[in-house]
């Protein structure tokens, strides 16, 4: 059998079709067709119950860091348990991703991303160390082709590398931490979130995490430096032109009054 390693784990049928298909390749004599179909259902129903039973333990484990909780509790969690739940959640949730075929997506993924040209010429900033722990996962890797400008005025197009799916784990750090940083934050200090993203281009991974930043590149910080300059010698220009359209007026009104001529009463 041939070895295909850049093959995804993920078949992009539903199970009901994949079982048809089967059925009809024409391997599987017809008279055994109807007991294959009732082993699939009962290894359906085994599948369920314990997937159900593995979505029970990560609520159960993400509700202490649930920042949009509908639910009220009396429980208290202990510093002890939170970490325990904290980490019960994460090795929970990533055998779960790959159990669905999702791959991890790796650091060097993400550096890749960050040095790389983003599609919506924005330069981004994370800082992972405002997370406890955190996880990027992909399903499904394509091509787009997309339209886009080049100098505001150029459509052009390109082919875009995307992932089809990406799913999000971020666990923030306590609120002393940001404290000490005194930074402005727009999330919930030692929350979690967890986020599904569809289609996203590689090369703007970044934009995905909550704690993102906007930053200019060099290039960016250079073409905004040239536009200032020339606007300001614009400026300067426009201000020139004014001072010497004084200076002849001042003048010719010097020429005229000086030697008396418009004081002469006749």
């Amino acid at each position: 059998m041939a070895e295909h390693e850049d093959r995804e784990h993920f078949i992009p049928f539903r199970k009901a079709e994949i079982v048809d298909m089967v059925c009809a390749d024409g391997g599987l004599p017809e008279s055994d067709q109807g007991e294959f179909r009732s082993f699939c259902k009962i290894l359906q129903s085994l599948y369920h119950f314990e997937f159900h039973d593995k979505v029970e333990g990560l609520k159960d484990n993400y509700y202490p860091f649930n920042p949009d909780k509908d639910t009220k509790t009396v429980r208290t969690w202990s510093p002890s348990e939170l970490d325990a739940c904290e980490k019960s959640l994460v090795d929970s949730f990533q055998g779960l991703l790959e159990d669905a075929n999702y791959a991890q997506i790796t650091e060097a993924d993400l550096e890749r991303a960050m040095k790389e040209e983003s599609l919506f010429h924005i330069s981004l900033f994370v800082d992972f160390n405002d997370f406890h722990s955190n996880l990027l996962f992909w399903r499904g890797s394509t091509t787009h082709r997309v339209e886009i400008k080049k100098w505001w005025v150029k459509k052009v197009e390109i082919d875009v590398d995307v992932y089809e799916r990406v799913v999000l784990l971020v666990k923030f750090k306590d609120e002393a931490y940001f404290k000490a940083k005194k930074r402005q934050i727009a999330f919930q200090p030692g929350s979690m979130l967890i986020k599904l993203f569809k289609n996203i281009p590689k090369a703007d991974l970044e934009m995905l995490f909550p704690n993102t930043q906007v930053r200019m590149k060099p290039k960016d910080k250079a073409i905004m430096s040239a536009w200032a300059i020339t606007g300001l010698a614009g400026v300067i220009g426009k201000a020139s032109a004014g001072i010497i359209a004084a200076l002849v007026v001042l003048w010719g009104i010097i020429r005229t009054f000086g030697d008396g001529q418009a004081l002469d009463p006749k």
